[in-house]
């Protein structure tokens, strides 16, 4: 019986230990809408059809974008994103999605699919000169303060030309992002969601500017969950 008291004991604590609030029921995995609601992005390169082709590449145009995105639920990230649009086989008027609100003219440029990925540029951005320098990937990053990361893929999409000044002097792109995972709590994240991007050029400073960055309202993104 000199056994019995501390045998009542740690049986008592071990039950109320597997009862504590650190073994709570788990939530399961949770959807969040993608909602930004501030950005500071930047223009990191872009490249056209009149630099790509006299140097041998095909009829393309494409860009990278960077900088700071903030969202109503999740909070602030750091955003990387490059994609091509392919100008020679341009979408029919009927499988166009998107308006615009720039001053589109023209044809409608589909953006590549993720199996179209990566693609190596013939022609510099930095120097001007044919040399492979940059390639877009069609990979999309956000990284949080606390480093844990969203990883996506562009897949598709539609590239409008503008008309500013003169013709094509400008393009609005409209690229869809399937999130394909992430670290930390990110960890087997899916969802998607479509940017949107008017890029021009300013004859003032003899290169391309980008006018506006944000993204379409309706995309999501599912984590969360033991197991998910």
């Amino acid at each position: 019986m000199k056994y019995l008291f501390p045998t009542i004991v740690l049986s008592s604590f071990l039950y109320f230990t597997s009862c504590s609030s650190d073994d709570s029921p788990d939530p399961g995995p949770q959807t969040i809408s993608l909602d930004m609601v501030a950005a500071d992005l930047e223009l990191d390169w872009a490249i056209t059809r009149e630099h790509e082709m006299p140097c041998g590449g095909d009829e393309v145009g494409g860009g990278e974008i960077s900088g700071s995105v903030t969202f109503a639920d999740l909070g602030g990230f750091h955003l990387e994103l490059s994609s091509v649009w392919d100008i020679e086989n341009q979408l029919d008027p009927a499988d166009v999605v998107f308006e615009p609100e720039g001053p589109a003219g023209g044809p409608v440029a589909r953006v590549f699919e993720k199996h179209e990925y990566p693609y190596d540029f013939m022609f510099s951005p930095f120097t001007g000169q044919c040399e492979t320098v940059v390639s877009a990937t069609g990979e999309m990053t956000l990284t949080a303060d606390d480093g844990d990361t969203i990883f996506g893929m562009v897949e598709g999409g539609e590239t409008h030309r503008l008309d500013f000044v003169m013709e094509g002097d400008g393009v609005e792109t409209f690229a869809r992002v399937d999130i394909e995972g992430g670290t930390g709590r990110f960890q087997n994240a899916t969802g998607n969601f479509v940017t949107h991007t008017i890029t021009r050029f300013d004859f003032d400073e003899n290169r391309f500017v980008m006018d506006q960055a944000t993204v379409v309202p309706g995309g999501t993104i599912t984590f969360g969950g033991q197991g998910y």
